[in-house]
């Protein structure tokens, strides 16, 4: 394996990580902008 093949497998691990921890958070800020939008929606109808 050259050292650039291993840097490119370094690079995917890291993404993979990176992807991973950011699962959870960026399902939580979505979960919040659909209850924004919700919320939005709501108001201006009982306005």
């Amino acid at each position: 394996m050259t050292d650039q093949q291993r840097q490119m497998q370094i690079g995917d691990a890291c993404r993979k990580v990176a992807d991973a921890r950011w699962e959870k958070p960026r399902a939580q800020l979505m979960a919040a902008e659909d209850f924004v939008a919700v919320l939005r929606r709501k108001l201006r109808g009982a306005g």
